[in-house]
C-alpha cells in the first residue's frame, strides 16, 4: 500500500491550498519542497505579492487560512482604475457599484505561504518534509515512488506537481512545455507616494509596457511591478536613487500619487509565457506555475493557481 494518498511537490501558496484543500476531503498529504516558508521574511521575500482575488480569497476562507493574522498584512482595494499612458483610453472599477466591500486584497506571497503552512503543521492527515531535494520519481504500477537525497522513498497513489514554472517533478515525467518569452522584465519595488493612494489600484499602459502601482497598508506606500524591455530593467535596477525615481516620475505621471520616492531594493525578473503540453496524465496532476505562467498585467497569475 502506498504512504500517502497524495504527494504534493511545492510549498508555495498554490501547493499548500491543494494540500489543506485534499487533507479536508480526508487524504493523507504529504509535501515537499527545498525550502521552508520563512518566519522572518527577507526585505527581498517582501517585496513579492499578488493581487488576491474574491474568488481566491473565497478559497483561502475555505481551508481556514483567511485569519486575523492574513488581515493584519492584507490591504484591500476598493477601486480600479487603468489608463492609456499615451492615449485617452481609461477604464475606472469600484468595488460599491457592485455592492462590495473591496475588489480584492494586496497581500505579501509570504504571508498567505506562512498563514497556509500553519494551518497544515497542525493537521494530522498533513507530512511536511522541507529542506530536501527530490532526485528521482518513478510511476510504478499502482503508486509513484519519490526518492530524496538523503535515499529516503515515499509513495502516493497521487502526485502533483506544484513547484513553479521550471517544475521538477513536470520534468519527470517527460512533460513538454510551450514557452514563448514575453521580451518583457518586470522590476518590483516599494514606493512612497506624497499624496495618499486611496486604497485605489492603477495602472498606466507605456510604450515600453504596463506599469502597476498596487496600494499598501501604509496610505503613502505602493508596490510596483514595472514591465519594461530587458536592457531598461537593467538600467532601473542599477541607476541611483534619484534618478529611478525621475524617470519612475516622468513614466507614469505625478498627479495620481504626487512625488515618487523608492522606499526599497529594486528588483527584476524576466517574463516568460508557459504552457504545459499536458496537465495531467497517469497519477499526475499539475497546478499552478507548473501548469502555466501569465504575464502579470492582470495580476491573475496566482489566482488562476489556485483555481486549478
Amino acid at each position: 500500500m502506498p504512504d500517502y494518498d497524495v504527494l504534493v511537490v511545492g510549498a508555495g501558496m498554490v501547493g499548500l491550498t491543494m494540500a489543506k484543500l485534499l487533507t479536508e476531503q480526508g487524504m493523507t498529504v504529504a509535501v515537499f519542497d527545498r525550502h521552508t516558508p520563512a518566519t522572518k521574511p527577507t526585505k527581498d521575500e517582501l517585496l513579492r505579492v499578488s493581487a488576491i482575488s474574491r474568488a481566491s480569497e473565497n478559497i483561502f476562507r475555505h481551508v481556514d487560512c483567511w485569519n486575523d493574522s492574513l488581515l493584519k498584512r492584507a490591504t484591500p482595494y476598493e477601486y480600479m482604475h487603468v489608463w492609456d499612458a499615451v492615449g485617452k483610453g481609461e477604464i475606472t472599477f469600484d468595488a460599491a457599484a457592485i455592492g462590495q466591500a473591496n475588489l480584492g486584497h494586496i497581500i505579501p506571497n509570504n504571508d498567505i505561504q506562512k498563514s497556509l503552512w500553519e494551518g497544515l503543521e497542525n493537521d494530522p492527515k498533513a507530512t511536511l518534509i522541507t529542506g530536501v531535494e527530490l532526485t528521482k520519481a518513478e510511476w510504478l504500477a499502482d503508486s509513484v515512488q519519490l526518492t530524496l537525497d538523503s535515499g529516503s522513498q515515499y509513495q502516493g497513489e497521487l502526485a502533483i506537481a506544484a513547484d513553479g514554472a521550471n517544475s521538477w517533478l513536470r520534468a519527470q515525467a517527460g512533460i513538454a512545455v510551450h514557452a514563448k518569452a514575453y521580451d518583457h522584465t518586470a522590476i518590483v519595488a516599494n514606493i512612497k507616494t506624497s499624496k495618499a493612494h486611496g486604497f485605489c489600484a492603477r495602472q498606466a499602459f507605456l510604450d515600453s509596457g504596463p506599469l502597476a502601482f498596487l496600494p499598501t497598508q501604509d496610505p503613502h506606500q505602493c508596490s510596483i511591478v514595472w514591465s519594461t524591455s530587458e536592457q531598461q530593467a537593467k538600467e532601473l535596477v542599477t541607476v541611483s536613487e534619484d534618478n529611478f525615481n525621475t524617470t519612475l516620475s516622468e513614466a507614469f505621471g505625478n498627479e495620481p500619487l504626487g512625488e515618487l520616492r523608492c522606499h526599497s531594493k529594486r528588483l527584476c525578473f524576466p517574463l516568460v509565457g508557459r504552457h504545459a503540453e499536458y496537465y495531467i496524465k497517469p497519477r499526475l496532476a499539475l497546478i499552478g506555475d507548473a501548469a502555466h505562467t501569465i504575464h502579470p498585467l492582470a495580476g491573475q497569475g496566482a489566482n488562476l493557481g489556485l483555481l486549478d
